[in-house]
Parts: C-alpha cells; structure tokens; sequence
C-alpha cells in the first residue's frame, strides 16, 4: 500500500506540476500580450487630365483667302459639328478629382517665310461649356500675349469649346501666315 500511496503521490506532483507549468505559461502569454492604436492617414492631392479634341490637335486652321481685306475668317472647324456645334474643344477627364479653369494665349503675331506679319489681335475666339449654332457666340475676344482665362470651373467630365476667326487688313502680303496658340489647364479659381 506503501507503493500505491507513492504512486499515486508522485502522480498527484507530476499533475500539479505540469497544471503549474500550463498555468504560467498561459499567464506569460497574456502577460506579454499588449495593445495600442496608431492613426493612420493620407493626403489626396488635386489632380486633373485634359485632352484636346483632334481636330483642335490639328491646329486652329483658316485655310485660304482670296479676297482682301477679309473679316472674321472662320476656322475650318468652327461649326463642322453635329447642329453646328464647334468641333474644336478641350475635354476634363473624370479621372481627376478638381473642376479646372482654362487659359489662353496668342505666343506671337502670325508670321510667313518672308517675315510678314498679321497682327495677334486680328486672332479672335470666343469659348462656351457646349455648342451648337450660337454657342460659342459671336462675341469675340483679341488673342494676346499674356494667358487669359476662356473657360472657368469646367467639372469633370465637362468639355470647353472654341471658336476662332481671323481679320486679314487689305494689302496684306500673300503667303503662309503661322503663329503658336498655347492652352493651359489650371486648378478652379487659381490665376492664369
């Protein structure tokens, strides 16, 4: 009975060892267990993407005159769309996140190989957020060399339409006549 007392005894210190040994590694575990918080942010800058129409991508183009003087040439696409819309625009992707303004500028005086020139101000537009038969009107505006602004808090998905025209003085020298016209797309309601 001695033995069996033993036994039993021992088995009794081997349990409580190990229920003692289970026991403080569980409390280890969740003694080195902890938790915290951290924030977590991010700034979203402003963005937008801006895309001319091809025939804008082809140049503002008044193809030949004859007869001089001439007053308000058109350009060729001012009125080759759908109802007589203008084919000439400038569309704002949606994939951007901020209404755009846009910005025109003449960078100089129409000039031919022989260096005459037909002055910026001959250069006219008018710009509108759609067109057809009278938009953009009439109302034209002098090309100069210094950016105004011709289209303001354009959305996304919004397109910007233009139309050119083209006063040639008489006795103008023949010739062909070229200039730069520069756009530029700017955060709503920044300055040109």
């Amino acid at each position: 009975m001695k033995r069996e007392f033993y036994k039993l005894f021992l088995i009794g210190i081997i349990v409580i060892s190990i229920s003692l040994i289970v026991i403080e590694n569980f409390i280890t575990l969740h003694a080195k267990v902890s938790f915290t918080e951290t924030p977590s942010n991010v700034s979203i800058l402003k963005s937008f993407s801006i895309e001319f129409s091809s025939e804008l991508s082809e140049g503002i183009l008044f193809g030949e005159i004859n007869f001089l003087p001439a007053e308000n040439v058109n350009a060729s696409h001012n009125y080759d769309g759908e109802e007589n819309a203008s084919t000439l625009y400038i569309n704002v992707s949606e994939d951007g996140n901020t209404p755009v303004d846009f910005c025109i500028r003449g960078l100089s005086n129409l000039v031919n190989p022989g260096g005459d020139q037909i002055g910026l101000a001959n250069e006219t537009y008018s710009h509108y957020n759609s067109s057809n038969l009278t938009h953009p009107t009439t109302s034209e505006i002098p090309l100069a060399p210094i950016y105004f602004k011709s289209g303001e808090d354009v959305p996304l998905g919004g397109i910007n339409y233009w139309r050119f025209w083209l006063d040639v003085p008489a006795g103008q020298p023949s010739g062909t006549y070229t200039n730069t016209v520069a756009f530029k797309a700017i955060e709503a309601g920044e300055n040109c």
